[in-house]
Protein backbone atom coordinates (compact mmCIF):
# COMPACT_ATOMS: atom_id res chain seq x y z
CA UNK A 1 0.00 0.00 0.00
CA UNK A 2 2.52 2.87 0.97
CA UNK A 3 4.43 1.81 -2.72
CA UNK A 4 0.87 2.72 -4.30
CA UNK A 5 0.81 5.89 -2.32
CA UNK A 6 4.37 6.77 -3.02
CA UNK A 7 3.90 5.87 -6.53
CA UNK A 8 0.64 7.79 -7.15
CA UNK A 9 2.08 10.95 -5.32
CA UNK A 10 4.87 11.00 -8.42
CA UNK A 11 2.48 10.55 -10.83
CA UNK A 12 0.25 13.42 -9.58
CA UNK A 13 3.95 15.39 -9.32
CA UNK A 14 4.85 14.67 -12.42
CA UNK A 15 1.69 15.51 -14.51
CA UNK A 16 1.65 19.00 -12.46
CA UNK A 17 5.46 19.75 -13.87
CA UNK A 18 4.04 18.95 -17.48
CA UNK A 19 1.21 20.74 -16.95
CA UNK A 20 3.49 23.77 -15.89
CA UNK A 21 5.83 23.37 -19.17
CA UNK A 22 3.14 23.22 -21.61
CA UNK A 23 1.73 26.81 -19.83
CA UNK A 24 5.39 27.82 -19.92
CA UNK A 25 6.07 27.10 -23.37
CA UNK A 26 3.45 28.21 -24.98
CA UNK A 27 2.86 31.66 -23.48
CA UNK A 28 6.72 31.91 -23.97
CA UNK A 29 6.33 30.63 -27.73
CA UNK A 30 3.45 33.30 -27.79
CA UNK A 31 6.22 35.77 -27.07
CA UNK A 32 9.12 35.01 -28.93
CA UNK A 33 8.33 37.66 -31.88
CA UNK A 34 7.43 40.40 -29.57
CA UNK A 35 10.66 42.36 -28.88
CA UNK A 36 12.72 42.56 -26.18
CA UNK A 37 12.23 42.46 -22.46
CA UNK A 38 11.52 44.94 -20.27
CA UNK A 39 12.98 46.26 -16.95
CA UNK A 40 11.07 47.53 -13.59
CA UNK A 41 11.67 47.78 -10.05
CA UNK A 42 9.84 46.62 -6.73
CA UNK A 43 9.41 44.77 -3.78
CA UNK A 44 8.20 41.26 -3.73
CA UNK A 45 4.51 40.58 -1.86
CA UNK A 46 4.53 37.05 -2.33
CA UNK A 47 6.22 33.92 -3.37
CA UNK A 48 4.58 30.68 -4.40
CA UNK A 49 7.72 28.12 -5.15
CA UNK A 50 5.71 25.30 -6.49
CA UNK A 51 4.07 27.14 -9.03
CA UNK A 52 7.15 29.62 -9.73
CA UNK A 53 5.52 32.24 -9.43
CA UNK A 54 5.77 36.20 -7.17
CA UNK A 55 3.83 38.98 -7.04
CA UNK A 56 6.00 41.95 -7.51
CA UNK A 57 4.71 45.11 -6.44
CA UNK A 58 1.16 44.03 -7.81
CA UNK A 59 1.86 42.33 -10.71
CA UNK A 60 2.42 38.30 -10.84
CA UNK A 61 5.36 36.99 -12.62
CA UNK A 62 5.87 33.64 -13.87
CA UNK A 63 8.93 32.28 -13.80
CA UNK A 64 8.59 29.01 -16.07
CA UNK A 65 9.67 25.08 -14.77
CA UNK A 66 14.03 25.28 -13.60
CA UNK A 67 14.04 22.91 -16.14
CA UNK A 68 13.57 25.56 -19.07
CA UNK A 69 16.43 26.00 -21.85
CA UNK A 70 17.14 29.49 -20.56
CA UNK A 71 16.24 29.12 -17.14
CA UNK A 72 15.27 32.43 -14.49
CA UNK A 73 18.71 34.15 -13.54
CA UNK A 74 18.66 35.47 -9.65
CA UNK A 75 21.39 37.20 -8.05
CA UNK A 76 21.51 38.23 -4.65
CA UNK A 77 22.57 41.52 -3.29
CA UNK A 78 26.86 41.57 -3.76
CA UNK A 79 26.75 38.36 -4.64
CA UNK A 80 26.73 36.33 -8.45
CA UNK A 81 24.30 33.72 -7.32
CA UNK A 82 21.51 33.39 -6.37
CA UNK A 83 17.86 31.09 -6.19
CA UNK A 84 14.16 31.88 -6.42
CA UNK A 85 14.25 30.11 -2.66
CA UNK A 86 16.61 32.36 -1.47
CA UNK A 87 14.14 35.08 -2.01
CA UNK A 88 12.08 36.52 1.01
CA UNK A 89 8.83 38.67 1.00
CA UNK A 90 9.78 42.42 1.19
CA UNK A 91 13.02 42.16 -0.46
CA UNK A 92 13.65 44.90 -2.99
CA UNK A 93 14.49 43.33 -7.12
CA UNK A 94 14.90 44.72 -9.97
CA UNK A 95 13.33 42.44 -12.61
CA UNK A 96 13.78 42.01 -16.77
CA UNK A 97 10.77 40.40 -18.29
CA UNK A 98 8.99 39.48 -21.23
CA UNK A 99 5.26 40.71 -21.47
CA UNK A 100 2.19 38.99 -23.51
CA UNK A 101 -1.29 41.00 -22.88
CA UNK A 102 -1.40 40.38 -18.96
CA UNK A 103 1.26 37.89 -18.65
CA UNK A 104 4.57 38.56 -17.26
CA UNK A 105 7.43 35.83 -17.84
CA UNK A 106 10.40 36.65 -15.48
CA UNK A 107 13.88 36.06 -16.58
CA UNK A 108 16.13 37.66 -14.54
CA UNK A 109 15.98 38.75 -10.91
CA UNK A 110 18.22 40.78 -8.90
CA UNK A 111 18.00 42.28 -5.36
CA UNK A 112 18.51 45.78 -4.86
CA UNK A 113 18.84 48.10 -1.87
CA UNK A 114 15.74 49.79 -1.05
CA UNK A 115 17.36 53.22 -1.75
CA UNK A 116 18.11 51.81 -5.36
CA UNK A 117 14.27 51.35 -5.82
CA UNK A 118 13.39 54.29 -7.92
Amino acid sequence: MKIFKISFLFFIFSQNLMAEDVFHNSLVGSIQGSGSGRITEGQIRSIDLVNRTAIISGFIYHFGPATDAQPLQVRMLGKDYGSLEMLKVDMHVEVIYIQEDQHRVGKKLTQINESEET
